[in-house]
């Protein structure tokens, strides 16, 4: 996890485990294992914006939890 000057711990979706994302209060079980789905199909994430390609991620969902994700 990558610590932002804010304090905020941000989740590399490129490397995380179901597990390891299921453990951020806005990702469920069901969407941590979608990211991770279509990380095994589709290759590594480029930006965090490509979370919107994911079907199961809704641009409410996004918006809550992308500042708190990253692909480094």
């Amino acid at each position: 996890l990558l610590k932002t000057g804010a304090g905020i711990k941000k989740i590399n979706i490129n490397t995380a485990s179901v597990d390891l994302l299921k453990s951020h209060p806005y990702l469920k079980w069901n969407l941590a294992n979608a990211l991770v789905q279509y990380r095994q199909q589709h290759g590594p994430f480029k930006t965090v914006e490509d979370l919107q390609q994911v079907a199961v991620i809704t641009s409410a969902v996004y918006h809550k939890v992308a500042p708190y994700l990253t692909v480094e």
